[in-house]
């Protein structure tokens, strides 16, 4: 036990700087951070926990615990800066860490758990969504957990087993409370390939099924019960229907081909990609009179049902596969110290990581090129030197035969690019995708109350602005807030300026433009002028 809270320790000592520094250089991105961020504002101020609303309409997309644990760490903090915003994500990712330290300890050894950990907290995907106002990681923490506790009921019986089951069954509820059913619906089908693919089904009379079920409807109802007297039926079909079936056929939202998954997966699974093959490989072929074999072919159906599954619904998001990192982690590890025997520790490097070592080095070595080529050079030459320092220094890593030398330079790829992104993207990022130089020339011209609205304009300003603002639906709306006998003023999008002036038939001026998301946005009025 004190070797695992050594390493658990020195895991939260690393992932610290990791996921807690970043958030406060820059401020929060469009398009979800803000929304995310608004919609618990709204809750709390309007002090309705049960339904979350967005611009003051009825928000269906996800249910509301995601957005307590944003309004609770708003209440922690005493603010709503960002840092206090995406703190639930960074702290989730530290939970996910030391839940897949103990999965991994608990399936080979505390070696391989600490090396999981490592290979996890760098994996580019698991780093970034752990500093978004996203509830992706929240979520992965609960399927986490969920799984820990049923493989551990299906390994072994001992005294704690209701506690395992307890924490299965709370999990895979606070999981469908934070995005609905995939929260027990992934986890859930994962199990059941696995059950049916060893023929052992003993478990399920230690999860205490009657019960376990009872406590997971419990937890889950005690929200949905008071949101349907709220809403009524019709809220039940949007949340649970159209946005999760919806998104399975002919999705309304993010539709991609089926392929979409196989030309990402590489780069979110960075730096560890290479080496995932030959450990999906060696996990593959572990002879089944190993005591690995379970937990190698449980991690392998863990990966596949969850690559599978997202590749064929039909929405798809490149955030949707976070699933996939803690078994590419865990397999990724156990590979990598299968290969790192006494002998050749500080000796010779298998040729099963020497290959992937130079593909992954030919990988930056032609990024760099491919900025070069594009005259990028000059903006990113920092990147640039970057890229193809890496890739100089695995290359000599494998040309040395060092797996430590080998493991120190690949494990600090994404720091390093963390690190420079800190310095030179997060700048860009803050211009090119934050409303902040909207809200500034709004403060500026120091507005009342009553002198702005939005058209068509469905971006989160309420986050920024200590007043509600409305949003111009109806004709009589537009007419009565343009025909104010002072300058009033209005956030539209550039294609909507001409029927804008002829609904109003009156001229519109147009004081400003702004560039979003690859989008143009007018600030317009009434009376023409420049901005105070």
């Amino acid at each position: 036990m004190k070797k695992h809270l050594m390493n658990i320790g020195l895991l939260v000592v690393i992932a610290l700087p990791l996921f807690f520094l970043t958030p406060f250089t820059r401020e929060l991105w469009l398009p979800d951070e803000p929304r995310y961020a608004e919609i618990a504002m709204e809750m709390a101020d309007a002090g309705n926990w049960i339904i979350p609303r967005f611009h003051g309409e009825l928000y269906t997309e996800k249910p509301p615990l995601y957005f307590w644990l944003l309004a609770g760490s708003a209440e922690l903090f005493g603010n709503w800066r960002p840092f206090a915003l995406i703190f639930p994500a960074a702290l989730s990712a530290l939970g996910v860490i030391i839940v897949i330290y103990a999965f991994a300890a608990f399936l080979f050894d505390r070696k391989v758990g600490l090396l999981s950990a490592l290979m996890l907290m760098t994996s580019v995907l698991f780093l970034g969504v752990g500093q978004f106002v996203r509830m992706d990681m929240f979520l992965l923490l609960c399927f986490s957990v969920s799984l820990l506790s049923f493989y551990r009921l299906h390994v072994r019986t001992t005294s704690y087993d209701v506690v395992y089951a307890l924490l299965f069954f709370v999990a895979a509820a606070l999981a469908t409370l934070t995005k609905g059913p995939i929260g027990v619906g992934l986890p859930g089908l994962i199990i059941l390939i696995f059950l049916f693919w060893t023929r052992n089904f003993s478990v399920l009379r230690k999860i205490r099924l009657f019960w376990g079920n009872l406590v997971y409807l419990a937890i889950v109802l005690a929200w949905f019960v008071p949101a349907i007297r709220q809403e009524g039926w019709d809220y039940a079909y949007l949340i649970i229907i159209k946005q999760n079936l919806g998104r399975v056929y002919g999705s309304f939202s993010h539709a991609r081909p089926w392929y979409f998954y196989l030309h990402t997966l590489p780069w979110i699974t960075l730096p560890w990609f290479p080496f995932l093959v030959s450990a999906m490989i060696h996990a593959w072929r572990t002879p089944t009179t190993s005591c690995e074999h379970d937990a190698s072919r449980f991690l392998w159906i863990w990966w596949g049902t969850t690559f599978v599954f997202f590749s064929l619904v039909s929405g798809k998001l490149e955030i949707y596969l976070l699933p996939l990192l803690p078994p590419t982690a865990i397999l990724t590890a156990h590979f990598w110290l299968s290969l790192s025997t006494p002998s050749n520790t500080l000796g010779k490097l298998s040729q099963r990581l020497t290959l992937p070592a130079y593909i992954l080095a030919g990988s930056f070595l032609i990024a760099s090129i491919v900025f070069i080529l594009q005259g990028e050079s000059a903006t990113y030459w920092g990147g640039i030197l970057l890229l193809e320092a890496i890739g100089g220094l695995l290359i000599y890593a494998a040309v040395k035969s060092s797996p430590r030398l080998l493991f120190a330079i690949v494990w600090s790829i994404t720091p390093l690019i963390l690190l420079y992104g800190a310095i030179t993207v997060v700048p860009v990022l803050n211009r090119q995708l934050s409303l902040q130089p909207v809200i500034q020339d709004l403060k500026r011209m120091n507005h009342g109350e009553e002198s702005l609205a939005l058209w068509e304009f469905y971006y989160p300003i309420q986050y920024y602005i200590p007043f509600r603002v409305p949003v111009l639906r109806t004709h009589e709306e537009k007419l009565a807030f343009f025909s104010s006998p002072t300058p009033v003023y209005c956030l539209t999008r550039d294609k909507y300026l001409d029927p804008i002036r002829q609904e109003l038939k009156r001229p519109i001026y147009v004081l400003d433009t702004y560039r979003l998301e690859h989008k143009s946005f007018l600030l317009v009025s009434q009376f023409p002028g420049e901005k105070n």
